[in-house]
């Protein structure tokens, strides 16, 4: 009678040894997936923010820049930001496109057909600098500096959707986020080649079930840099199509990219260094010339949302907010530092 007791007592505690066993690994494996684990993943591929995700609040010591003005525009929506080689400054939105000084004060006016998606002034490597070029969904259309039109391109048809513009000494390159590509035209307003969808980068990701719009800008290295939303990191292409360099990873450290899908716009400074523009988490950050996090332009506190950005020769840097409906211009509080 005293071993058989002795026996039940061994079952129940070998028992209860294989119960909290158990128990301890599931509450492991619940750790783990709901990001408490000290290493759960940091991937952003299904578009989620776990708290273990949270982008890192922004450290004041890291915003290097302060804003200096702001131009209002008398646009229902706001759509698209570019400068020209003088530093004035060129606004696309509703069914018009307005220049001001680089002070602000508004010089001229150019009623559109149709409302615009994006826009470039040519720079002075442009075979035609200082000219004009607006994107629409699936065309563009070409104005001199004086404000007269100087050519209607075919469009691409009802696939395409442009969503950045760029050029080059000789070519136009143009984001169309509708096939996700990058489409290479002459001055002449003739496609030439697309590049992008076979590349070992995919520039955008889906959001609410529509290709989500992506930036571009051709780099002082005659390179075109793309914003691969997917993989969360800027890349860059020759003018063929073969990519040549990327930089960045999607982490929720401010000097990279959190969120689903960022970055989204992309611009270039004077002196090669990067400016870059998140969504969700709102972020504006300048990179030097070999990728690396470089300093903070402004995060929400700064702006209500980021349509377009660019920089200027006078080492400015300027977001178009579309909340706000104003182009914000925001200015180092330092000197950069040299050879970045």
């Amino acid at each position: 009678m005293a071993r058989s007791k002795l026996s039940m007592i061994i079952s129940l505690l070998s028992l209860l040894v294989a119960v909290g066993s158990v128990m301890a690994l599931f509450s492991v494996r619940k750790a783990a997936s709901t990001g408490n684990s000290s290493l759960s993943a940091t991937s952003y591929m299904d578009g989620d923010l776990t708290a273990s995700q949270t982008p890192l609040p922004i450290d004041p010591a890291m915003v290097d820049y302060r804003q200096t003005a702001q131009i209002a525009v008398d646009f229902k929506k706001v759509s698209a930001l570019s400068v020209d080689i003088d530093g004035r400054i060129y606004v696309a939105g509703d069914k018009s496109l307005c220049r001001f000084s680089p002070r602000g004060e508004l010089e001229m006016r150019i009623a559109l057909s149709y409302e615009p998606t994006c826009l470039t002034v040519a720079n002075r490597h442009h075979l035609a600098p200082g000219r004009i070029y607006v994107g629409f969904v699936d065309h563009v259309e070409v104005y001199e500096a004086s404000g007269a039109k100087a050519a209607i391109w075919q469009g691409l048809g009802e696939k395409a959707r442009f969503t950045s513009i760029s050029t080059s000494e000789y070519y136009i390159f143009i984001a169309d986020a509708g096939q996700s590509v990058i489409q290479r035209f002459d001055s002449t307003g003739k496609l030439l080649e697309s590049f992008g969808e076979s590349s070992p980068g995919h520039f955008t990701s889906t959001v609410n079930g529509t290709n989500a719009p992506f930036g571009l800008v051709v780099g002082l290295d005659d390179l075109v840099y793309v914003v691969n939303r997917r993989d969360h990191r800027v890349e860059g292409y020759s003018f063929q199509g073969k990519m040549e360099r990327h930089w960045g990873q999607g982490t929720p450290a401010v000097e990279d990219f959190a969120g689903s899908s960022n970055p989204v716009h992309l611009a270039i400074t004077a002196d090669g260094r990067f400016v870059t523009a998140e969504e969700s988490p709102l972020r504006v950050k300048v990179y030097t010339r070999s990728g690396e996090f470089d300093g903070v332009v402004c995060g929400p506190e700064g702006t209500g949302s980021v349509v377009d950005l660019v920089a200027d020769h006078h080492k400015r840097i300027l977001v178009l907010d579309g909340q706000a409906r104003c182009v914000r211009v925001f200015e180092a509080k330092k000197p950069a530092a040299p050879n970045k």
